[in-house]
């Protein structure tokens, strides 16, 4: 100490006795001012600066430049220059708000509140003393409102907390200032400097935090209008908006903070909004507003709302991104950063947790699937991803990115089980038929009467698109009334719902859904959907459409209306029931009479447990019948008695042969025997 002490004397000493010229030190410091020098040019400028400066000025200018170097010993070259300028003008509230800086960038935060306490003291309008107050006051209180502390069992820990209501665990306690605090010294000094931008993102991330749509709209709605190149901005009034609950407006702001970039923030958007790595868009311009939509139309969630709930919840990681990671006074984007990236694509992580104190200190962020791991850089104040945890595997981030390309899931939307069956229809067109089960916790409902009914209060839609995304069909209706089944071996209770399509031939998106009207919860069902061509001429049979049971209906016409069939979109049964199966067979000859001769097989087949499609050839079960008949088509059902079957999966396929011709056909399809 005493050797410090020391070399700052010979400092000062050196300093004074040079000549005082204040108008020279301007001018060299505003020589070192232009960043376009290389940095030993601009120290050396502010150094002979030195020569004629007896008060502090040319020594914090020196602060502030090894400040921004950004390692541990720039900073703390840094601190002692900043100290010799304090020692000059111990009253300068600007040195003392450079200090509090300092002590921020070196993690000592609470230090840093108080300094910034005492420039306030010496001037209580000072920017610079406002802005490390608010923003510390706001730091620790999203700390304090957001975590729990952590025990010594880690892991017992991070079980308590599930995705929806996960907080942060840390072994450290944090000071609990209110976020009224923060927010009266960052207002404060918005007002002394209405477009201080620092001031402004840190004051939007503790309405954001504190759930306060209104005034972060207010607040960002006023600076888009002092300063509508801020395409940060835009965004984070897109964050009050969708925060508020207005997704339109949401949108709107978000797309014009998308047009607003510079090409250089588009194309690397690009990836982000696109969910792609950055390297594969290089050269290739900004995708367009239409582009970015036909990419998610086919990632949303709920077509039956009026917004893309995934898109949007895209801007908003993107916007949260660069509103959280983001540190203004540095010149950093949060969407560049490591935890920006990992953020963007995966959201809130179920769990967050601080694990080891100090420079040993990670920062996890569990998301169930897998965990991302974060050191703190050289910097101090930023952090770097370092590996994820997969099973018992651990990954770079490019190799997390490939494994785990996105998360999402929409807390109202659940998977519907479902089938699909294709049939002819007339003038070359294909009947698609849709079946879909919901389980019944999730449709409010109510049961009278044993017709099997259920009362609902529903919407169902069918959604069709084409390979670009353009809609083919878009079908909505009412719904008051399901069918209600109970699988007895598992003792779930569905609702089922039921789509016919007449279409071309050809490839589709398609899209079915229920939403329950009262609470809003919707099952949905997607599937790319090849639709096949039946010919005029050749010996063909349908897909294969698995039901709980198929009984004839009378006074029906000919046809597939002959049959009333409860669908079975979870295509199981039981060790002891049976399996019922309808299709049609086409292009059947006739001889000279009129009639048709035809030999109908099916054979079985038990699967190995996760073969996926690759199974043996050999099938082990064979039954035909032989039929006669008068019409070139037959609508026909199969009823498969199950006695005596284990337990697992089946392959099922129906073979049909032309006894006049010799030509067959077959159709396969697979389910599940369940005890």
């Amino acid at each position: 100490m005493a050797i410090t002490i020391c070399l700052v004397a010979l400092g000062i000493t050196s300093v004074d006795a040079g000549r005082s010229d204040p108008a020279s030190v301007d001018s060299l410091l505003a020589a070192a001012a232009d960043t376009l020098l290389d940095r030993d040019r601009r120290e050396a400028l502010m150094k002979r600066a030195l020569r004629y400066d007896r008060s502090g000025k040319t020594m914090h200018a020196l602060a502030r430049f090894y400040m921004a170097g950004g390692t541990p010993v720039s900073r703390q070259t840094a601190g002692h220059w900043l100290l010799r300028a304090v020692m000059r003008e111990r009253e300068n509230p600007d040195y003392q708000a450079t200090h509090a800086e300092l002590l921020w960038r070196t993690l000592q935060r609470p230090d840093s509140y108080r300094k910034a306490l005492q420039v306030l003291e010496l001037d209580p309008d000072h920017l610079e003393g406002l802005f490390w107050a608010g923003r510390f006051a706001v730091w620790a209180w999203e700390w304090t409102y957001f975590t729990d502390r952590l025990d010594d069992d880690t892991e017992a820990a991070i079980g308590m907390y599930s995705i929806r209501g996960g907080k942060t665990l840390t072994f450290v306690e944090y000071p609990d200032l209110g976020i009224e605090t923060g927010i009266g010294y960052l207002t404060r000094a918005i007002s002394l400097d209405p477009v201080h931008w620092p001031s402004h993102q840190y004051l939007g991330l503790a309405y954001y935090a504190a759930e306060m749509p209104e005034p972060l709209i207010e607040l960002f709605e006023a600076y888009r209008q002092r300063r509508p190149g801020n395409w940060n901005a835009h965004f984070f009034a897109g964050l009050g908006y969708q925060l508020k609950g207005d997704l339109e407006r949401a949108y709107r702001a978000y797309v014009d903070g998308l047009n607003r970039m510079t090409e250089s923030a588009r194309r690397f958007m690009q990836s982000v909004f696109l969910v792609r790595n950055p390297a594969e868009t290089e050269g290739e311009p900004p995708p367009s507003d239409e582009e970015i939509r036909n990419f998610w139309l086919g990632k949303d969630p709920i077509y039956l709302t009026s917004v893309n709930e995934r898109l949007l919840e895209q801007c908003r990681r993107v916007a949260y991104a660069n509103l959280r990671f983001s540190d203004p006074t540095l010149g950093r984007e949060g969407w560049q950063t490591d935890m920006g990236q990992v953020y963007i694509r995966y959201g809130d992580p179920r769990v967050r947790y601080m694990d080891g104190p100090g420079r040993g200190r990670k920062d996890v962020w569990d998301y169930g699937p897998f965990t991302a791991i974060f050191v703190p850089t050289v910097t101090w104040d930023s952090w770097r991803f370092v590996t994820a945890r997969r099973g018992n595997k651990r990954l770079k981030l490019e190799q997390l990115v490939k494994a785990v390309p996105d998360l999402y899931q929409h807390p109202l939307q659940y998977d519907a089980p479902c089938q699909t069956a294709q049939f002819r229809h007339d003038n070359g067109n294909t009947r698609i038929e849709v079946y879909y089960a919901l389980p019944q916790e999730n449709v409010r409902h109510t049961v009278s009467g044993d017709d099997g009914n259920a009362g609902v209060d529903a919407r169902q839609a069918l959604f069709l698109f084409d390979t670009d995304w353009d809609t083919v069909r878009h079908s909505v209706s009412n719904v008051e009334r399901m069918p209600r089944v109970v699988y007895e071996s598992t003792d779930e209770r569905f609702l089922l719902a039921g789509e016919r399509v007449i279409i071309d031939p050809g490839t589709y998106f398609l899209a079915a859904e229920v939403e329950d009207r009262g609470t809003k919860r919707v099952g949905t069902f997607r599937e790319r959907l090849r639709v096949r061509s039946f010919g005029p001429d050749t010996l063909e049979i349908s897909d294969l459409l698995m039901a709980r049971r198929i009984r004839m209906r009378e006074n029906a016409p000919y046809g597939r209306e002959q049959f009333a069939l409860l669908p079975n979109p979870l295509q199981v049964c039981r060790t002891k029931g049976q399996a019922w199966f309808y299709f049609e067979i086409y292009n059947l000859s006739r001889d000279d009479f009129g009639a048709t001769h035809y030999r109908i097989s099916y054979q079985m087949q038990s699967l190995p447990e996760g073969m996926g499609d690759a199974y043996p050839a050999d099938w082990t079960t064979a039954v035909s019948y032989t039929y006669r008949g008068a019409r070139n088509w037959e609508p026909r059902d199969l009823r498969v008695d199950m006695d005596g079957a284990s337990p697992g999966p089946r392959a099922f396929r129906v073979v049909v042969e032309d006894l006049h011709t010799g030509r067959r056909a077959m159709a396969e399809t697979r389910f599940r025997v369940r005890w």
